[in-house]
């Protein structure tokens, strides 16, 4: 409680006057915080926060974003001011810069890559207001001024929040694939997924991954990932495949298109065998929902795409979701054969592999490991207006030293 009545300059009896404000967002977030700490300027009503994050590329540099809003700010009389920005030596472990603004009825933090040289820059508004009509006129215009599409490998998951089901951000999961891993047929039929993914007639609204474990499923999945641009990736447990033909879920879902601006919607299905094989052995609400989510009106209205793995063979599979025009793509990724796993191994390794008969992936890499191969080490970098950000200890130490 300290915390908090230091940052807002409030003595102890008046801290119940927050309880509004804060009754929503439990656990409080940074943002909520620096909300709070705001209205030490103001002499406005409390009420509920108005808070929303835009990820993405800006159309212009992110000086030129600044100003304008700023200007907005200072012709609706709300007084904007410079709090402080943390820059290189505080988020060098970030590689961004972060900005952050009170004005009178709210605040606004502004994240955004150091490279002034890269043509496209990705970053992240967060605005938080009290007032609910500046709210949404700031709202348009931030969103006018903010290339939705968010950085490559982005991955939303269905959340439960105070507003009801959300789909939002988590993190990026993309990871360039490695060709060599693989045959001719497998690469072919892998840029096919690529490119039918984001054309604006697609083949059919359903891809598979088949194999067994550890013959590159996920690999190839990371790759598209990292490599397709213009669509948005959610990442669907295959036990909550039916819960998204609800009515909420399909609010949440074309909510979350039109802040992507209205590109396809991709649903990663991993380990969705209850979702694919035959009616009389999986989930037949599972499976029903996978067939409306991908071929569906519903599937067309929203433009959803579907990228599955399965263990489960193909003739295993449901004849509806094996149907031509439903499904557009289907890989089996078999062991390697001898002369190819050689191969693998000696590109990992430096020397010469010694196997004698067709070999999964995860197992040439295991006997790579063994031998003194190492994988690259990635260099984490948080990802901008996620969760996972600096903002949260920012804050903190805003409160500790105000």
């Amino acid at each position: 409680m300290k915390l908090f009545k230091d940052a807002l300059g409030y003595d102890s009896s008046k801290w119940w006057e927050l309880i509004p404000l804060t009754a929503r967002l439990v656990p409080l977030s940074s943002e909520v915080i620096a909300a709070m700490m705001s209205l030490r300027a103001t002499g406005a009503k409390i009420g509920i926060v108005q808070k929303k994050t835009w990820n993405g590329s800006w159309k212009i540099k992110p000086k030129e974003i600044l100003d304008n809003i700023l200007g907005k700010l200072t012709d609706l009389g709300q007084n904007p001011n410079l709090i402080t920005r943390f820059d290189a030596e505080y988020l060098e472990e970030y590689g961004e810069d972060l900005i952050i603004f009170f004005f009178a009825s709210g605040a606004l933090f502004c994240r955004f890559g150091r490279e002034e040289a890269e043509e496209t820059k990705y970053g992240s508004f967060t605005l938080i207001s009290f007032d609910e009509g500046l709210f949404e006129t700031l709202s348009k215009d931030i969103a006018a001024q903010v290339d939705p599409e968010p950085p490559a490998g982005t991955i939303y998951m269905m959340c439960s929040t105070p507003k009801g089901i959300e789909f939002l951000p988590v993190g990026t999961g993309g990871h360039k694939l490695e060709r060599g891993n693989y045959t001719e047929n497998e690469l072919v039929l892998y840029d096919r997924i690529k490119e039918d993914l984001v054309a604006k007639n697609p083949k059919g609204r359903l891809h598979i991954l088949a194999g067994v474990p550890g013959s590159g499923k996920t690999f190839a999945l990371r790759g598209l990932l990292a490599e397709t641009r213009g669509v948005g990736f959610v990442l669907t447990p295959a036990a909550e495949i039916a819960v998204l033909a609800n009515p909420t879920s399909l609010s949440a879902l074309t909510s979350l298109r039109e802040d992507l601006g209205k590109m396809p919607i991709v649903l990663l299905i991993e380990d969705a065998d209850r979702c694919l094989v035959n009616r009389a052995d999986g989930d037949l609400s599972a499976i029903s929902s996978i067939l409306n989510l991908g071929d569906g009106i519903m599937g067309a209205v929203l433009d959803i795409r579907i990228v599955a793995t399965t263990n489960a063979k193909l003739d295993n599979l449901d004849k509806a979701i094996t149907r031509p025009g439903r499904l557009s793509t289907e890989i089996t990724f078999e062991a390697l054969a001898v002369e190819k796993a050689n191969e693998v191994f000696q590109r990992l390794t430096g020397t010469p592999g010694t196997f004698t008969a067709p070999t999964i992936l995860a197992e040439i890499y295991t006997k790579a490991y063994d031998a003194g191969w190492k994988p690259p080490v990635l260099q984490e970098k948080r990802p901008m207006g996620f969760a996972t950000n600096p903002i949260d200890d920012v804050i903190r130490d805003l409160a500790r030293t105000r």
